[in-house]
């Protein structure tokens, strides 16, 4: 079982993805961006193989306006030994990695002009791909899209649309049960006509299930034909539901109880699973720790959260010390997430903020003490908020080089 997340990898150096907008996308700003991105890109899947998580979602923004008269630029010439590069190493590594269309790739407006645009768009996804090389096992995930007044009606233009679609892009499409208006049962009536591979959100199943009551094994097995050989593992994706937000919002981070929970539903199957859930990398190392961490992988983790779960809970923090070693991989995550129950109060930024200095004390010069003590000051009067003192601490880490905070998941969840 393959773990994975979307897009965009948190609390790492050199990773970011950069866009522009229309009226700044000169050829130059173009080759700048694409340039950065695929250095990003590189540095996210090095993270990724570091840390065990062997699928990775690809951003649409890869190569800004892909897909569009806009960009002019020949990146699958230009660019063909980086993307290259990039596929040898995803394919020597074991990674997996997919692309997902936003929500205007539509195969079945009734307006042709969207068609066209969806279909150009489908094939920029399929070009990012084939320039690395990857196998069909390296999917597009899309939804079937509206119904506009009549489902059926719709879902014969979704029909008579893939099969114009180009053999590289039908032997990548997967599609997915959505929210709002297609359920498991219509996406896996729709691939026995087609052949597509179904993959099954579990979420969006919650909210908009199948009228036949299957349960998930049922359906899960029921899925499970729609892979072939060429298509590699069959892929789900899981989410959990965001509290007091809207009904299909995702949370911020998978919860570690319900995760395993819905393992079990899983015992009998062999998937990939795609994270889709706000913190992104973070709870990617979260499941890959309850399904194959170590002891040396759990002290790794408690260094990225310790000073985190000190700044929210003081108390949490001394007790998750105290059992670091006899917890298991699971408890040890649960009272993480006890800790977050809490939010973050002035006295325990102060237990922070005097931790954070003493681990920087022996770095400082007399100058960059005074700041310090200045910044603590105007916090201690209300001058300053706890984020402006945290970003001094931030700064002056990178500045001397001290990786137990510049690594430390507490400038995200503070943010």
């Amino acid at each position: 079982m393959k773990i994975g997340y979307a897009c965009i990898c948190l609390g790492e150096p050199s990773v970011n993805m950069r866009t522009c907008i229309m009226k700044f996308a000169s050829e130059q700003r173009l080759c700048d961006i694409i340039e950065h991105n695929l250095r990003s890109l590189k540095n996210i899947l090095i993270y990724n193989e570091q840390h065990h998580i062997q699928m990775f979602r690809i951003t649409s923004d890869l190569i800004p306006f892909g897909s569009s008269p806009i960009n002019q630029v020949n990146w699958q010439g230009r660019y063909r030994d980086q993307l290259q590069k990039l596929g040898c190493y995803i394919k020597a590594h074991g990674l997996r990695v997919s692309m997902h269309p936003g929500q205007y790739t539509v195969l079945n407006s009734p307006r042709s002009d969207v068609v066209d645009r969806s279909v150009l768009d489908l094939q920029y996804h399929c070009d990012v791909l084939d320039a690395m090389k990857l196998d069909s096992t390296h999917k597009i995930i899309i939804h079937i899209g509206g119904v506009y007044g009549d489902k059926d009606s719709a879902i014969q233009r979704f029909l008579t649309v893939y099969q114009k679609l180009s053999k590289s892009i039908k032997n990548r499409l997967v599609i997915e049960n959505d929210d709002h208006y297609y359920n498991v049962e219509d996406v896996w009536q729709i691939s026995l006509q087609t052949g597509i591979p179904v993959v099954f959100d579990n979420l969006h199943h919650q909210i908009l299930p199948s009228p036949t009551a299957l349960s998930i094994d049922a359906w899960m097995n029921r899925i499970a034909a729609t892979w072939q050989k060429k298509d590699g593992k069959q892929k789900i994706h899981y989410s959990e539901q965001a509290i007091g937000k809207r009904v299909g919002a995702h949370a911020d981070s998978i919860h570690v109880q319900t995760f395993q929970n819905f393992l079990v539903l899983l015992e009998n199957h062999d998937v990939d699973i795609m994270l889709e859930v706000k913190d992104k990398n973070l709870s990617a190392c979260k499941a890959v720790q309850v399904l194959y961490g170590n002891e040396q992988s759990k002290q790794e983790l408690w260094k990225r959260y310790q000073l985190c779960v000190l700044a929210h809970s003081p108390y949490d923090y001394q007790n998750i010390i105290r059992h670091l070693h006899q917890d298991s991989n699971s408890l040890f995550l649960q009272r993480i997430e006890q800790a977050f129950t809490h939010p973050p109060t002035a006295a325990a930024m102060t237990i922070t903020f005097r931790l954070l200095t003493h681990i920087l004390n022996a770095h400082l010069d007399e100058k960059e003490l005074k700041q310090v003590q200045k910044a603590l000051d105007k916090y201690f009067m209300h001058v300053y908020s706890a984020e402006r003192v945290l970003k001094l601490f931030y700064r002056l880490a990178n500045v001397h080089d001290c990786s137990i905070i510049t690594s430390s998941y507490l400038f995200l969840h503070l943010g």
